[in-house]
């Protein structure tokens, strides 16, 4: 599952809207509303991979 996952600390929304296959809007929203973890890395939002990774384990649940 996470084999394919680039080895990144730290991904952008814009990435993990093309690893869900979502628009990048979607991304932003999960993260207001805390279904992704998310931090402010000066002033850009920035996905942790331990969260891109509890997001994929997620997806594959339902």
């Amino acid at each position: 599952m996470t084999d394919d996952l680039p080895d990144k600390l730290f991904f952008k929304p814009a990435d993990l809207a093309v690893l869900f296959d979502v628009k990048i809007k979607t991304v932003y929203s999960w993260c207001q509303t805390g279904q992704v973890d998310s931090i402010k890395i000066a002033g850009t939002l920035r996905i942790p991979r331990a969260a891109v990774i509890e997001a994929m384990k997620k997806d594959s649940d339902i």
